[in-house]
């Protein structure tokens, strides 16, 4: 039983060490790019895909169940329900979280993509001036952008105050020239 808890302890390790070295020396996965196989070769990630962080993870549980187990159960028991689980918590965790990431294309908003929306003054647009406008990309995340107002034949000349909807009629240098809404 010693020596099963001495292996526990390795998974366990293992699966915590490892991802702390990989962080601090900036990505043992550059040195290995992409290990995520294929390993029924059909070109698409399949039933047995292959993650090496969801494998680091199951080692962590495999380890913490086993040694649970260790103390309750009979050894081959504990074995066997630790592998179990870690192999469910492998592909819980391939499913729910890495697939959808891997499925996820995101890229970055340009200052383009803002043109016709309404967005919210956040600093004072002073007359001439620049200030800042906030909007949210498609992820939800707020942004930050230079704003600078281009006022109408008619209307009088005021600074937009903080809080005021506006909407992007143009970019200019990573600017968005916004208008008041009517």
């Amino acid at each position: 039983m010693n020596i099963l808890n001495t292996i526990y302890l390795i998974f366990i390790l293992t699966g915590i060490v490892v991802p702390l070295f990989s962080l601090l020396l900036g990505g043992l996965d550059s040195l290995t790019p992409d290990l995520d196989l294929d390993l029924d070769g059909d070109g698409n990630l399949g039933v047995v895909p292959f993650n090496f962080n969801c494998l680091l993870f199951a080692l962590v549980v495999v380890g913490a169940v086993g040694r649970l187990c260790n103390h309750y159960i009979p050894p081959l028991f504990g074995v066997l329900i630790a592998a179990v689980i870690g192999a469910g918590a492998y592909f819980a965790i391939y499913k729910l979280l890495i697939a959808p990431l891997k499925r996820h294309n995101a890229k970055a908003m340009q200052a383009g993509d803002a043109l016709f929306r309404h967005v919210k003054v956040i600093t004072k647009i002073p007359v001439g001036g620049t200030g800042e406008v906030q909007l949210e990309d498609a992820s939800g995340s707020k942004i930050t952008y230079l704003a600078r107002y281009v006022y109408a034949d008619f209307e009088n000349r005021a600074p937009i105050e903080t809080g005021a909807e506006v909407k992007v009629l143009d970019t200019e240098d990573n600017t968005l020239i916004v208008g008041r809404i009517f």
